[in-house]
């Protein structure tokens, strides 16, 4: 049996070198042994030579299998294309998102619903002044963020966006914008309303400041020291009544505490960004409203701004819940990184505003009023549907869904 073996390792070894089977026929010829002859009349056959060539075939086979493991390997091991390099196509409904057109035609209806409200006649130019500032504001704080350091990778495509095109909109777009937007506010507007708005946007200029400058702490500290003076002269010189002043002056020494820790802490999260973006959003839609009615109505602190600041609010934290796998790489600021149990917390905050709205609506309200609460309270169901169903789409079409859940009083006021 040993012998037998010896011959079969042989022949398998001639085999795998390609040796001819002469060759190790005539060792058999030479050792003269009986015993080897009948191994030969047995094992040199057409069905062991036919075995020979496959033990030839599994190794080859198995070295060009190990060949296309490492290739593979190899293949894996290169990064993918980030969003700089390969951009994704836009699909055609993410492109009013991607050019910053939802905020400013939010803010136009919302206007447009409070003046229906309070009967209030505004004239062109106040539609307009409003449009291009909401416009011109998130313009800028999306292009702020294309020069931050950020994960390309993670990012959104309104970001990848702006980002890609960073230089453009910083040197073209804005400076245009701006120049139309002083033209407009010069030449269109009531001077009161001029001194409220240039008194917000230094407020709006003080967000953008703690918020989205987070790639330079010295332009950040000398623009707010630039900042807080202009908002403080404008308070002290321009004519507005002393409610008003002591409303601007509280809020600016807010920001003014605020603003430390912003500088030395990242994620300082003493005031969510998303709440005080929705609060700046809804006294922007009231000014000229607040305006017309002598401070009557819509006020900074009115119960229907104050309705209309929370539906912003939550649906700001929608977004950011929407997005937390991006601003977890990119926004340390974004509500769901500096208080993650706000994913948990956000159907509870839903319900509340979703209370507060009925128990307003069960007073004795305007006809008009009512309509205006009604349309907060269905877009609060609307956004509590939409969080039900996030988890089934993709983040950009739930953010594009959330802001077309604030457009009921677009149908409600053309119903009614």
């Amino acid at each position: 049996m040993s012998l037998e073996k010896g011959a079969l390792h042989t022949f398998a070894k001639a085999g795998c070198k390609g040796e001819s089977c002469g060759e190790t026929r005539g060792i058999g010829i030479a050792s003269g042994n009986g015993k080897m002859k009948r191994f030969r009349a047995r094992y040199e056959t057409p069905a062991f030579l036919t075995f020979s060539s496959f033990t030839t075939f599994g190794h080859a086979s198995k070295q060009k299998l190990d060949r296309r493991a490492n290739i593979n390997e190899a293949s894996r091991a290169v990064p993918a294309p980030s969003t700089e390099q390969n951009p994704k196509r836009i699909p055609w409904w993410l492109w009013v998102n991607v050019l910053s057109l939802d905020a400013p035609l939010l803010a136009l209806i919302w206007q447009a619903a409070l003046a229906h409200c309070y009967h209030v006649r505004l004239m062109p130019g106040c539609y307009t002044a409003l449009g291009l500032s909401v416009w011109f504001v998130y313009i800028a704080d999306r292009t702020l963020d294309g020069f931050c350091k950020l994960e390309t990778k993670m990012l959104s495509a309104r970001h990848s966006f702006y980002r890609r095109n960073r230089f453009f909109f910083a040197f073209v777009i804005l400076p245009l914008l701006l120049a139309l937007l002083v033209w407009i506010v010069l030449a269109e507007i009531p001077q009161g309303i001029l001194y409220r708005g240039l008194v917000l946007g230094g407020f709006v200029g003080l967000y953008l400041l703690l918020y989205a400058v987070r790639w330079n702490k010295s332009f950040l500290l000398i623009g707010n020291v630039i900042t807080f003076v202009v908002v403080g002269l404008a308070l002290s010189i321009f004519p507005m009544s002393f409610s008003y002043r002591v409303l601007a002056g509280c809020a600016l020494g807010a920001f003014f505490l605020l603003s430390p820790g912003r500088r030395f802490q990242a994620g300082f999260n003493l005031l969510p960004k998303e709440i005080l973006c929705g609060y700046l959003f809804a006294v922007g839609c009231s000014l000229s409203v607040c305006f017309f009615t002598r401070d009557a109505s819509a006020t900074p602190f009115s119960i229907e701004t104050l309705l209309l600041a929370l539906l912003c609010s939550l649906n700001c934290i929608a977004i950011a819940c929407y997005e937390r796998e991006m601003d977890s790489a990119n926004d340390p600021d974004a509500i769901t990184q500096t208080w993650p149990q706000v994913i948990r917390v956000y159907p509870v905050l839903l319900l509340t505003l979703a209370a507060i709205s009925g128990v307003t609506l069960n007073q004795q309200l305007p006809r008009e009023v009512f309509w205006f609460v009604m349309s907060i309270l269905i877009s609060t169901g609307l956004l509590g549907a939409l969080h039900i169903f996030s988890k089934r789409l993709n983040p950009e079409l739930s953010h594009v869904l959330a802001d077309a859940a604030l457009v009921t009083p677009l149908f409600l006021f053309a119903i009614h």
